[in-house]
């Protein structure tokens, strides 16, 4: 690589492509992709929840699918509406999956029912 001045010390080739950033086929830098459908999120659509992008449709709530908006609820489970939520945490006792007091094959199933 030759410098010359005024030019700086990066080529045209590293500086539309730099090494590190990921970029999905569309072109868009990861930063910029939506964290559920990986698709481009642009301004107008633009939705941050703890360093997360999404789309403004995309953010809803991983039981019944109804777009959150600046009222919802996280556990390791996914993001929920406060009614899902609360059921949840009635049915975990506030635990993350595979944790806290062993349950039985009844509470289980509700818990598979209210994820999937």
């Amino acid at each position: 690589l030759t410098l010359h001045s005024g030019f700086g010390s990066t080529c045209a080739a590293c500086r539309k492509n730099p090494v590190g950033v990921d970029t999905p086929a569309d072109g868009a830098p990861a930063r910029d992709c939506c964290g559920v459908c990986s698709k481009r999120v642009y301004a107008m659509e633009h939705m941050s929840v703890e360093g997360v992008t999404f789309h403004k449709d995309c953010f809803r709530c991983t039981t019944c699918r109804r777009k959150l908006h600046t009222v919802f609820e996280k556990c390791g489970l996914g993001f929920f509406c406060p009614t899902h939520f609360k059921q949840i945490t009635k049915v975990t006792g506030g635990y993350m999956l595979g944790t806290g007091p062993s349950r039985n094959a009844k509470t289980t199933n509700l818990l598979e029912e209210l994820v999937t």
